[in-house]
């Protein structure tokens, strides 16, 4: 049997908590100026729940947020 490490077990806790969101092309528009545009996205990651300051700040080590609050 493989015992997994400690970077297998993050990879997988962190594969249950986020959706990939495949590459892709999207279509925006400014209603005011009546303007429309395609953008392509890459592929990427996005948090199936909200994340709090202190979490985020235990993963990355910065805290970028303009207001300020562990809960936030």
């Amino acid at each position: 049997m493989i015992n997994p490490t400690t970077s297998d077990l993050i990879i997988s806790k962190l594969n249950e908590q986020l959706a990939s969101i495949p590459a892709g092309k999207i279509d925006l528009r400014d209603d005011r100026t009546k303007q429309q545009w395609s953008v392509e996205i890459e592929p990427f990651f996005l948090a199936k729940f909200p994340v709090t300051q202190d979490v985020y700040f235990d993963v990355l080590k910065e805290s970028p947020s303009t207001f300020k609050g562990d809960k936030l």
